[in-house]
């Protein structure tokens, strides 16, 4: 990303984290200025990392690319993941940086199904990774097309949603607290760094609990243990 907006391409950057701490930093600011690069996150603009984010973020950076390379890939994690699920799911044409690393993934890669890009770059003709050319030799590749590609993944998130749509935010923290606070008590760091919740809207669910006598408030220092230990974890 960063070697396009150096040379005065543009780019579109899919966070899993922290959007407004990187929107606002000074790595990024005079692209973004000069309309060059957006940043975007479908995660609360303030959230810290998580594995599971980044994992979800797959999706749409291979939906909103016409061709896909990887440079480099383990047999586990991000890059591995969103390549394999981007292979199983057929969204765009998938390319591979060959690599001399014994412990690298990207022949695996290959092997499910993604192409090797041309180890010279002077031979690589942009317009064949990006056409649907690329079907008649891949034919596992490729099969949608970019408008049937988001419709995709829109009915993936709709039907999440239908599953979730009638629970509270607060109950869900519930469970999560119950979870955290049966055992060991924990501090409202603690469980701002568990939860990834802003600490003030930790703060108002923590009292709320606290009223309801789900959860315990202890001092010296000041910690919440989860009252009803014995119970199962809560229903969401």
């Amino acid at each position: 990303m960063l070697g396009a907006l150096k040379v005065e391409g543009t780019a579109i950057g899919v966070l899993a984290d922290s959007l407004m701490r990187v929107c606002s930093g000074v790595k990024y600011r005079k692209y973004l200025m000069a309309n060059n690069l957006v940043l975007i996150s479908t995660f609360y603009p303030e959230a810290g990392f998580n594995v599971g984010h980044a994992m979800q973020r797959n999706k749409y950076i291979y939906c909103l690319s016409d061709a896909a390379l990887v440079v480099h890939s383990g047999t586990k994690g991000g890059t591995w993941s969103g390549a394999m699920e981007n292979l199983k799911k057929q969204w765009v044409p998938l390319w591979v940086k060959r690599t001399d690393e014994k412990r690298a993934g990207n022949a695996a890669i290959v092997r499910a199904g993604a192409a090797w890009v041309p180890e010279n770059i002077g031979d690589v003709d942009l317009k064949t990774l990006f056409t649907a050319d690329r079907k008649e030799k891949f034919p596992q590749q490729m099969t949608l097309t970019k408008s049937d590609q988001f419709v995709q993944v829109v009915k993936e998130d709709a039907e999440t949603y239908s599953s979730v749509k009638d629970i509270e935010f607060y109950d869900l923290f519930l469970s999560k607290v119950q979870i955290l606070c049966k055992d060991v008590p924990k501090t409202r760091d603690e469980l701002a760094d568990a939860l990834q919740i802003h600490k003030t809207q930790l703060k108002i669910w923590l009292d709320q609990a606290t009223d309801e006598q789900k959860l315990k408030k202890l001092f010296r220092p000041v910690r919440y243990q989860w009252i009803n230990s014995q119970q199962g974890a809560l229903s969401v």
